[in-house]
This record gives C-alpha cells, structure tokens and sequence, in this order.
C-alpha cells in the first residue's frame, strides 16, 4: 500500500527532521557500559594442544563425520573389492559402537569404480561434489593414480590402503598410503629368490597397467641388481584370456623363474597354461595371489607359488582375531586377506584418530585440515597390520613383509619365512 503526503505536511516534518539531527550532533558521548571490564593483557603462549596461542578454536562437531570409500563392487574385480567394502562396513560398526570420534559417529559412503580409472573418476567426482566428503580411502593402483590429481585440485584427502604402483608415492600432497608401495615387498622377493633359490635366470609376465608394471620394473632392477638376468619380459592386456605367445618367449628362456605380478583372473589361467606348455620354472607374484579363486582355477598348477604377504601371519592374536570376526560375519576367509586388514585398521584406527586430532587442533573436518593432521600425528598404533609410520616425504609406510607359498593339495597359504625392511 503507498502513503500519500501533502505538500505542508511534507513541509513541516522535513523541518522537525533537521532540528532532531542537529540535537542529536550536539549530545554528549555515550558512557561506557558500566559491566565492561578493562582488557587484560595477552597470556603467554604455554605449549599445551587447547592452547589459543598453539591452536585455533575447535569447531563445531558435525552430525556426523562423513566419508567416501570407492571400489570395485562390479566388473572382473568384484571379488576383492565386495570383501573390502565388507569390511570397511564392519569397521565403521566398530568405531560407532565404541562411540564414534568423540561421541560423533561416522557416515560412510561406498561407490563403485569398476577397478576402472574412469569409472574411478566418476566415483570420485560424485563423492566430492555430491556428498561433500573430505576424505576418501580406496584402492587399486590404476585408480588411485587417476583420481590423485583431482583430490589436490579439490582438497580431499585420498588414503591408499591397497594399490601397491610405486609411483603412488609423491603422486600429490593429499595422498596417503597405508599400505606398503612395491619397491619394498618385491625387492624382497627378488632377493629371496636369487639368495636362497638360487635363481639366476628369470622372467617376467605382468599386466599392462599401473599395477604391473611397477610391480615388474622393480622385481627386474632387484634381481639384476643381485647379478640375475631377465631373459624374457612380457606383458598382458587386462582380462586377456590366452598366454600363448608371450608363455612361448618365456619357455624358449628356459628361466630359473617366473614373476607374475598380474591380477587375480589372469593369474590362475597363466599359470595352467605355462604348465600345460612345460614351463617348470618357480612361480613369484603378490600379495593379490591369496585368494581362493588361485585355488578354483589353477588346481595344481598354482602348488608351490611364492608370493608376498604385507600382514603378519595368522599366529598374531590380532590377526587371528580380525580372521576369527570376519569369519563369524561372512562365514569364510575374506579374499585378499592381507588388504583387508589394511582397511580394517585404516578405518578403525587411521581415519578416528586424524579426524580426532584435526578436531582437537581446530583444523575442522577438512581436507586441508586433515591433511595437516596426517604431517603432525605421522604414527598410529594400527593393531593388525602392526604399527604404521609414515615417511615424508612420500606420505608411504614401511611394513615387515611375509612369503607365503601356495598349498594347492591342502588348499592353504603357508608362511615361509618374515622378513623386516632394510
């Protein structure tokens, strides 16, 4: 509604406006409030974590503390990545069971990347700008690299608990690896097998990705370095089905033996294959090697494959122990043992205590300030896999490594020997 004024009327309130004003100029100042009390002088810094000279202010607790976790829930590596997301969930369970972070729960959002780089992208996308999630945990090395540049660009902390590509390492600032990086385990297996196998003569068939051809790379300088030499290096595509060409190069080798650092649905058709062609060589390969489809598909021909374990052994009680649980939950031994208790003490042990000293600091629940809690807490009494120190620069772990060798007629993995990092 407009209100309408006449001209004497308008006149007049104009004039009683200036004199208010002109009142108002000549008033004398406001008093002090008489509860303000003087200002004292700064404290002295004391070096304590709740200190305002030595930490901003903490902020408000969110409802909840969520993050992201990406997998392979689908595609040939379903197998792995269902069990991982297994058990990210029961370790989450566990943590809010307990009471969370400081009473404040945490929410975990899965998606799936397929074991897919750009599939992982989209996965990654989505949980940064859908759900807002600070901080991510997966794995597969083809994936990490992919998505490592992203996480810099958005500040999300991306923790690593299973790809092993060295180049992993110092690929952004915002990446963490809780599990240990190839040049140590298959530098390991390379000596053990020229040191106490005596093999001189080897070779190599790996998968043509980030994961094998780290992974070859350096089982090939390891024993060189020793004074072995590869007489044959080959690759394969993902998902290849036939071997034939490449196990042809390799017999005509005639190596003491074989390195397969390939995954887990090629590995069990190339080691029947090399067999049935009268390769007799020793096998090598990772930590991928544990599982029961080695044991489904290549029969016989997977008996006495050695490979590296980045777990202590099941004679551990917290090995024992999560084996035990996970076991009661699902009712077998999860796939890729070793990285599920990677995730597991990632989950209940990493990511509660960065978030818990972030908080404490006054980082927020950020990346930034998440990834500033990683450089400043640097170890976490991680149960499982036994204590996790972190290496800067790098933003890796080292871990004592295990070989295992496979018991195709008993249908177990046996340990052969531990070996600590040098």
């Amino acid at each position: 509604m407009r209100i309408s004024v006449n001209r004497p009327w308008r006149v007049l309130c104009i004039g009683l406006l200036v004199v208010a004003v002109a009142l108002v100029g000549c008033a004398a100042p406001a008093a002090p409030s008489p509860t303000a009390a003087p200002a004292k002088p700064a404290a002295a810094a004391t070096g304590a974590p709740a200190a305002a000279a030595t930490s901003a202010p903490a902020a408000a607790k969110p409802a909840a503390y969520k993050i992201g976790h990406f997998v392979p829930l689908t595609g040939s590596q379903a197998e792995f990545g269902t069990s991982f997301a297994e058990t990210a969930k029961m370790a989450v369970e566990e943590v809010n069971a307990k009471g969370g972070v400081d009473g404040v729960k945490l929410e975990m959002v899965t998606e799936d990347h397929m074991g897919d780089p750009k599939q992982g992208l989209t996965a990654f996308n989505k949980l940064v700008q859908v759900d807002k999630v600070p901080l991510i945990v997966g794995a597969w090395s083809t994936v990490i690299m992919a998505t490592a540049p992203v996480a810099d660009q958005n500040q999300v902390v991306l923790i690593n608990y299973g790809a092993n590509a060295v180049t992993v390492r110092g690929s952004g600032k915002f990446v963490f690896s809780t599990f240990p990086l190839a040049d140590l385990d298959i530098k390991v297996l390379a000596d053990y097998v020229y040191d106490k196998l005596s093999a001189r003569k080897g070779a190599v068939l790996y998968i043509n990705n980030d994961t094998g051809r780290s992974n070859a790379e350096t089982f090939k300088a390891a024993f060189e370095a020793k004074g072995g030499k590869i007489l044959a290096y080959e690759s394969h595509q993902p998902e290849a089905m036939d071997f034939g060409a490449q196990l042809a190069k390799i017999k005509a080798a005639d190596p003491d033996v074989v390195h397969i650092p390939s995954l887990i649905q090629e590995m069990p058709r190339i080691v029947k294959q090399a067999r049935e062609m009268g390769i007799k060589a020793q096998f090598t390969s990772y930590s991928v090697a544990e599982g029961q489809q080695l044991l489904d598909q290549g029969g016989d021909a997977a008996d006495g494959l050695i490979y590296t374990f980045l777990a202590p052994p099941e004679t551990k009680p917290e090995v024992k122990e999560f084996y035990d649980r996970w076991k009661a939950k699902f009712g077998k031994v999860p796939p890729g043992s070793s990285y599920n208790m990677y995730v597991w003490d990632t989950l209940t042990t990493v990511v509660p205590a960065v978030i818990k000293y972030a908080a404490q600091k006054g980082y927020g629940f950020t990346g930034e300030g998440l990834r500033k809690a990683f450089t400043e807490v640097k170890e976490f009494d991680t149960k499982v896999t036994g204590r996790t120190i972190f290496q800067f620069p790098g933003q890796d772990v080292k871990k004592p490594v295990t070989l295992k060798k496979v018991n195709a007629k008993a249908k177990t993995f046996d340990t052969l020997t531990v070996i600590e990092p040098q």
